[in-house]
């Protein structure tokens, strides 16, 4: 590991960590916090891959989860949709008036799903 390498794992921990601090942080604006936490867990988890990536592009962990990344890539819109409209209209989720927000994330298990039921020794 690089020193470029090194710079992203903190930066990665340190998504991590101020993740779980909001999320378990008591406030006034607890669902924010949580919204804004699973915001930045997803985004620690694509840093974490792609540090994977750079490190050894040919590891089966790493085809396996290049296919699936996906998923964090298609909630990133919706989470941080939802969590400028708490803070701005203190709006809660409710999937029946906020399903077609989730329809890119579900297109996307759609499309990989046979990929993701695949035994991990299959998936190339």
């Amino acid at each position: 590991m690089n020193l470029i390498q090194g710079f992203f794992f903190t930066f990665t921990l340190q998504a991590l960590l101020l993740a779980t601090f909001l999320f378990f942080k008591k406030s006034r604006q607890l669902y924010q916090n949580r919204i804004w936490s699973a915001f930045l867990f997803l985004f620690s988890l694509n840093l974490l891959f792609n540090l994977s990536f750079w490190i050894d592009t040919k590891s089966k962990t790493t085809i396996t989860f290049s296919r699936s990344w996906f998923l964090l890539l298609a909630l990133y819109g919706p989470l941080f949709y939802f969590y400028v409209r708490s803070l701005i209209k203190k709006q809660r989720i409710v999937l029946t008036r906020d399903f077609p927000h989730f329809l890119p994330f579900l297109f996307v298990i759609l499309n990989f799903i046979a990929f993701f039921i695949l035994p991990f020794q299959e998936k190339k």
